[in-house]
């Protein structure tokens, strides 16, 4: 006793529903299915119910919407009319007029349909078969106790919950937003959103799930909203409203960078410099860039590290060598630039002792006098003739 979905191949079990939403007060029609009978003459069943929560009003044949099956094959019926033989008791049954084997149908169909009013709807109110009864045009007849029942419940009134997320609350820039409905929803669309200083892209999403970018527009606090009713569940109730979801905006501190880089060094002695480096951005991962490399010298990006070892073909002086450190946001530092000199192999004087380091001013390629200190051939070395200060850069 169910409502189904019709077919040019009948009804098959999966396609009838054995629920229907309705309130106090409603009426509503159910319908009595044979499924895969053969050669049908005549049946009888009964309705079961729990009368403080239906009411039996009456029963039909069929509708001309919902033809009865037993005619399906041309055949006159005899319909006799539901009876209340008790308190929650339908009785009903109808027989084909005659006993003609090609007028029996095959198959399955709407053999009955009854009006019930709802009372009062409880966690199972239902209407159930019983004592169903099929005869054949030979007239054997079969007790039925395969059947199926049907439920009455009330409707859904729970209304759809939303949620705003994201994976940081304090955010320097643009940031990943999520939107979760407690259920699949329709009708949430981008405009639906309310922000307070910042805006949206890249909007996507369906059912229970969204998401989109946010971009901040200025420092300070970033508000999202979602008010009531943005969106419907498939019952039509609206969404509650989201709780409103505040992010941070930051504004991206520039990193630092120190270190006293060489000024000089003789020609086969080895050099490394690496400048110190630090953000105050937690977690930002920074990069180093130089300007002006001298020819011999390598330089690593990721640690801002120069080293190399120059030769007599090296000799001369490297200018405005500039190393610059650069954070995720593009913000940036820089040593002030200097000069690198290379002087002349270093040679040791007959007593085994080297050689003091050359007068830059004998250098073919002196430095400006006016260069600061740090930044000229005239700068103070260690006992390798490479001036470096290093210390590990901080990320």
């Amino acid at each position: 006793m169910n409502a189904a979905a019709w077919n040019e191949n009948g009804i098959s079990r999966d396609a009838i529903e054995t629920e229907i939403t309705a309130e106090k007060n409603d009426e509503i029609l159910v319908a009595a299915l044979a499924l895969h009978a053969v050669d049908l003459d005549a049946w009888q069943l009964d309705v079961l119910f729990d009368p403080a929560e239906l009411e039996f009003v009456e029963g039909y044949e069929e509708t001309p919407d919902l033809p009865n099956f037993l005619k399906s094959k041309g055949g006159a019926t005899l319909w006799m009319p539901p009876v209340e033989t008790a308190p929650g008791k339908v009785r009903l049954a109808a027989t084909l007029i005659g006993s003609h084997l090609e007028e029996a149908p095959d198959g399955s169909g709407v053999i009955a349909l009854l009006k019930f009013r709802v009372v009062e709807i409880a966690d199972k109110t239902s209407a159930a078969l019983s004592d169903v009864r099929f005869l054949d045009s030979e007239r054997d007849h079969d007790i039925i106790a395969d059947t199926m029942g049907g439920r009455i419940k009330p409707p859904d009134t729970t209304r759809p919950s939303v949620e705003i997320a994201s994976p940081n609350e304090k955010i320097l820039s643009s940031e990943a937003v999520t939107v979760l409905f407690s259920e699949p929803v329709t009708g949430f669309e981008a405009p639906d959103l309310r922000i307070c200083n910042g805006g949206i892209t890249d909007f996507s999403g369906d059912g229970a799930a969204y998401s989109f970018m946010l971009h901040p527009l200025e420092k300070g606090a970033v508000r999202i909203d979602i008010p009531a009713h943005a969106a419907e569940d498939e019952s039509g109730n609206g969404n509650t409203a989201a709780v409103p979801h505040v992010l941070e905006c930051v504004k991206n501190q520039t990193p630092v960078i120190s270190g006293t880089p060489p000024g000089f060094l003789h020609a086969g002695t080895a050099c490394l410099f690496t400048p110190s480096a630090s953000d105050p951005d937690p977690g930002d991962r920074l990069i180093f860039r130089i300007e002006n490399k001298p020819e011999w010298a390598e330089f690593d990006a990721a640690t801002g590290a120069l080293s190399g070892t120059p030769t007599n073909a090296d000799i001369g002086t490297t200018r405005g060598i500039i190393i610059t450190v650069i954070d995720p946001d593009d913000a940036e530092a820089s040593l002030p630039a200097f000069h690198l000199t290379v002087g002349e192999l270093q040679k040791s004087d007959p007593d085994g002792q080297d050689a003091a380091p050359p007068d830059p001013s004998d250098l073919s390629d002196s430095p400006d006098p006016s260069d600061p200190p740090g930044e000229n051939g005239g700068s103070s070395g260690n006992g390798s003739g490479c001036f470096i200060e290093s210390s590990g850069n901080s990320f």
